[in-house]
């Protein structure tokens, strides 16, 4: 979501705190609030988030490979 743009249009158009789009990412991934509040934060090279219980910064090269795949095609 962060490497298509869409994290930060949906805090902008749907939520009025970054703490209420948390809370409604969570509803929509059935997931808690504080869990991708991590996971958001984490992509931040400068996070103080645990690199080890939020995890999605892992992914970020194999979305991107992915992202320019589906381009490409």
């Amino acid at each position: 979501l962060k490497e298509l743009g869409y994290l930060d249009y949906f805090f902008k158009e749907f939520t009025k705190t970054r703490s209420d789009g948390f809370k409604k990412l969570g509803k929509v991934f059935n997931i808690n609030a504080r869990r991708v509040k991590g996971n958001v934060n984490i992509l931040n090279p400068k996070s103080m988030e645990d690199p080890f219980q939020y995890t999605s910064h892992k992914h970020i090269e194999k979305i991107k490979s992915q992202l320019k795949n589906y381009k490409n095609n």
